[in-house]
């Protein structure tokens, strides 16, 4: 270098760094100088010691950075040095932070060795780790060699590699053939190669990595690669090329130079904001410069950001955001900032409308800030934003702007995709604002604003805003935003969720549905209003005019029920339930019951009025299927409450009216048994488990169960009449409909099991006489075919009596005189069908047999209760004598005057020998009762 020669400074603002160029000759003589003879190979700045490490033939010799004073000469043959990366992290890979400088040494027959700094006696000095003497053995000179805690990272002349510094293997080794010069550069968390003379690729322990590429240009002489975390810088001769480390995206390209000058190598500061690039003069000469320091400053965080994001680089923006601020206090609140810069440009530069709402989200937004539009008249943003006619204004000038892309540009979807991102975005705005506004109404809202909305003509407000009013803008605007979009579910769903909390402004959405087109899911929104705001009765109309629309009948039921019985107004329960109850009946019986899906309570009226409201709903408007309001209500009356006996009776009645319009009660069958049958059971059951239908003199004959024989009297209902006559205590009379009916098998089944064969057989005799006084009469008017006949029938009946007599087991219930004078008088007794005295014989036998046993069962009952009170007496009347010399023979000790057991056989023992007061431990023998003494009792002398 030549002295005497001042530097000179030129800047030039760059969009990424900001680059000093220092071209200059320092004079090597200027105090605290070195001059040394050798050329120095490597130097390296230690920053926890502020030292300089200088590698000078095959010598690394370590100098105060103040004064250049030696500090320490490495004696081993170096071949090239670096330091531990690792030291300047806030923690290592291994969780340790680490305060003292450390460097690997290189050695010319391929060894590394390592060395840290200590302090012994106030002086500094870098003793050697001393695992391995002869150090750690590598397969080749490096060309470049970098160490990252337990990472070392080797470039040679035929491979990368990557080694385990502790247990010395190779993790990765990446051949590189085709290369003149390999580069290898490592920042605070990657290792970047140059792989092949076109691209730089990362390179960890398990290989390459192909996603992100920086392609080389090779018709420019490459220098080298330096790295910092957010960006790759390669240096050329003649420039510097700055890339995305994160996509691998070309940025710009800075630094060119004179072409007389060429870059000869480049170095990044350990913090990555410092890059410092030297160049050489091609040419000397007097007043030249034959050096150049470049130096790199990176420009400040902000205005970076500010930069990318006018670029819409949003994602480049972001990393550089989360990369450099500090995260401090302030942190969140800057980050809400940069969210909404973010989502501004996305919204403006990109119509990004997801990638807008997910940026809004995570900050304080305005959605009420102003737009200018054609009449420069302030309107709300959000009104404007969700109006059609202000997305279509804005969408043209896009599209034309991409008329000749590729990609075809749809104005609809991206219109659709602006209102769902709108919709998202208000939706996480009214949870935010329902939840502020229960601790204060009043409270005054605070937003962030961004300089970048500026492109939609939005401008920060003065004036103050509360949380009422903009709950209820965000509240209105998001409903005609669903309206728009037809989310019938998202809209029930929104008043199903703040039902307590609903604050839009009623009159103005109900303007704006009125203009739209006419459409069932606007008509809802307005019902749905109306109610949530108390205004039943225009709710209640909003739905009974949608009655009409299929698609909406079961809604409209639904919710004209549960407004019902919210208002509990019987006019309007009256006037709008009967159009739910012809719709869909079992909806609108919810009304006067619990509702099965809610469980809402029902309306407050009386049995008696819902009974009579429903039987006028059915008069007027009678269901095509047949089905009753009444009968559906009674069942559930009776079934869940304490109703008055008259409801069964009416129910009962109302059970047979329904059969007797499937089956007429003359006709002996219908087309449509299967319903019949149902109904049938239903009947059936009831009358067969209430009880409450029975005939009540309390109550008019028309609530009780002679209303119910009455209707089914002289019917196809048999089974049914017999049954209420035998609710009735009318036996007789249903044993005798059995008979009329010929069911003779069940007439005899029924009286056995109720102890009416008697009554049964008196009813054979008396048919049987009937006939018979018939036949008579007919032969007597000289009428032999009637006289048959009757005959035939009394011969039928005197063969039922005659059967029902020699039944086994009917034999325990006749009563022999009975059946004797039962039998009439012009029998003979021996019949050629039956012998009478045999058959009264073993009628009267077997009744004396069961009156003599049941006889001679008490008697012995008797004795054998007179026996046991004899024993008994016969017990408490014995005493026995205990002598002194007396022993229990269980355990042939000596009986004491207590404690002891005796036992009805004179047996005497120790209680604690005799543990079963029942049986005697001797000889087993069993006792009712036992006599156990502690003391001195009468009947015991001792």
């Amino acid at each position: 270098m030549k002295s005497q020669q001042a530097h000179k400074i030129k800047r030039k603002q760059l969009k990424v760094y900001r680059q000093q160029i220092l071209q200059c000759i320092y004079d090597p003589m200027n105090e605290g100088g070195k001059r040394g003879s050798a050329k120095i190979d490597q130097a390296k700045y230690l920053p926890r010691s502020l030292m300089i490490a200088v590698l000078v033939g095959n010598v690394i010799q370590i100098f105060q950075a103040n004064d250049l004073k030696t500090i320490q000469t490495f004696s081993r043959k170096a071949h090239i040095f670096c330091l531990n990366n690792a030291v300047y992290k806030p923690h290592s890979a291994s969780g340790q932070t680490m305060t003292a400088d450390q460097i690997c040494v290189a050695t010319t027959d391929k060894y590394l060795f390592f060395y840290e700094l200590t302090t012994t006696s106030g002086q500094f000095k870098f003793e050697e780790e001393r695992k391995n003497d002869k150090g750690m053995f590598i397969a080749c000179n490096p060309l470049h060699l970098y160490w990252d805690d337990q990472l070392i990272y080797i470039a040679s002349k035929k491979a990368y590699i990557i080694m385990q510094k502790e247990a010395g293997t190779v993790l990765q080794s990446i051949p590189h053939d085709k290369l003149s010069l390999p580069i290898m550069t490592l920042s605070k968390t990657k290792c970047l190669i140059l792989a092949n003379p076109t691209e730089a690729l990362f390179l960890d322990e398990t290989g390459t990595k192909k996603q992100i590429v920086f392609r080389i240009d090779q018709t420019k002489q490459i220098v080298t690669i330096v790295m910092q975390e957010m960006y790759v810088l390669i240096i050329y001769e003649n420039s510097i090329v700055i890339y995305n480390a994160a996509t691998g995206d070309f940025l710009e390209e800075r630094g060119r130079l004179d072409q007389k000058l060429k870059y000869k190598n480049a170095v990044v500061n350990f913090a990555g904001n410092e890059i410092y690039a030297y160049s050489h003069h091609s040419s000397g000469g007097k007043n030249v410069a034959l050096s150049e320091v470049h130096q790199l400053m990176e420009i400040p965080p902000q205005d970076q950001i500010e930069y990318l994001l006018s670029q819409a680089r949003i994602q480049e923006a972001k990393e550089v955001f989360l990369t450099k601020e500090k995260k401090d206090q302030n942190f969140n609140q800057r980050l809400k900032q940069f969210n909404l810069d973010a989502g501004w440009v996305y919204l403006n530069e990109k119509l990004d409308f997801e990638n807008a709402v997910s940026n809004f989200k995570q900050t304080d937004v305005d959605p009420s800030g102003k737009l200018d539009d054609l009449n420069r008249r302030p309107t709300v943003f959000m009104q404007k934003i969700s109006n059609l006619n202000f997305f279509t204004q804005h969408f043209i000038k896009v599209e034309t702007v991409n008329m000749n892309s590729q990609q075809k540009f749809n104005l609809i979807e991206k219109l659709n995709k602006a209102k769902l991102a709108i919709i998202s975005m208000f939706e996480v705005l009214n949870a935010k604002f329902v939840g502020e506004i229960k601790k204060d109404l009043d409270k005054e809202v605070k937003f962030l604003y961004s300089k970048f909305s500026q492109i939609a003509g939005c401008i920060k407000q003065d004036k103050k805003v509360y949380l009422k009013d903009m709950i209820s803008l965000v509240q209105t605007n998001l409903m005609k935003l669903y309206v728009e979009m037809k989310e019938k579910d998202k809209i029930y769903q929104f008043f199903q969720n703040f039902q307590r909390s609903i604050y839009l402004d009623a009159r103005e959405l109900e303007e704006y549905v009125t203009k739209l087109r006419s459409d069932p899911i606007n008509s809802i929104t307005l019902a749905l209003v109306n109610e949530n705001i108390d205004n039943y009765a225009q709710a209640l109309k909003i739905w009974f005019q949608l009655r009409t629309e299929a698609i909406n009948q079961t809604e409209g039921c639904e919710r004209t029920v549960s407004i019902l019985k919210q208002k509990k107004d019987i006019s309007l329960i009256k006037q709008y339930g009967k159009w739910v109850l012809e719709t869909i009946p079992k909806i609108g019986l919810t009304l006067f019951t619990v509702d099965p899906k809610t469980g809402e309570q029902p309306v407050d009226m009386k049995p008696d009025d819902v009974l009579e409201y429903l039987e006028q709903v059915e008069k007027e408007s009678p269901q095509k299927d047949g089905f009753s309001y009444s009968e559906a209500y009674l069942e559930y009356i009776i079934k869940t409450g304490d109703v008055p006996d008259r409801f069964f009776t009416l129910l009962a009645s109302l059970y047979i009216d329904r059969l007797f319009k499937l089956q007429p009660p003359k006709f002996k069958s219908t087309d449509k048994q299967t319903e019949l049958k149902l109904y049938k059971e239903k009947l059936d059951n009831f009358l067969d488990t209430k009880t409450q239908y029975k005939q009540d003199k309390s109550q008019n004959d028309q609530f009780s169960s002679t209303v119910l024989l009455e209707k089914i009297s002289n019917s196809w209902m048999t089974d049914e009449y017999i049954l209420l006559l035998i609710k009735e205590n009318r036996h007789k009379e249903a044993v005798q409909k059995l008979v009329d009916d010929g069911q003779f098998e069940k007439a005899q089944e029924f009286c056995l099991t109720r102890g009416l064969l008697n009554t049964l057989l008196t009813i054979y005799f008396q048919y049987y006489e009937e006939y018979i006084k018939k036949a008579k009469d007919a032969d007597s008017d000289n009428k032999p075919v009637d006289s048959d006949k009757c005959r035939r029938q009394a011969k039928q009946y005197s063969t039922l009596a005659l059967k029902l007599m020699r039944n086994n087991s009917a034999k325990n219930q006749l009563d022999p005189l009975t059946v004797l004078n039962l039998i009439p008088e012009d029998w003979d007794l021996i019949r050629e069908e039956c012998n009478l005295v045999s058959l009264l014989s073993s009628i009267f036998d077997h009744q004396l047999t069961i009156e003599e046993n049941s006889k001679i069962s008490k008697n012995l009952s008797l004795m054998e209760q007179l026996n046991a009170e004899h024993e008994l007496n016969d017990l408490k009347s014995a005493y026995l004598v205990v002598g002194e010399e007396m022993i229990c023979k269980v355990c042939n000790r000596k009986l004491k005057p207590n404690n002891i057991r005796i036992y009805p056989n004179g047996g005497v023992f120790h209680q604690r020998c005799a543990k079963d007061p029942s049986e005697c431990p001797l000889t087993r023998q069993r006792f009712d009762q036992s006599i156990s003494i502690s003391n001195n009792r009468p009947g015991i002398k001792i």
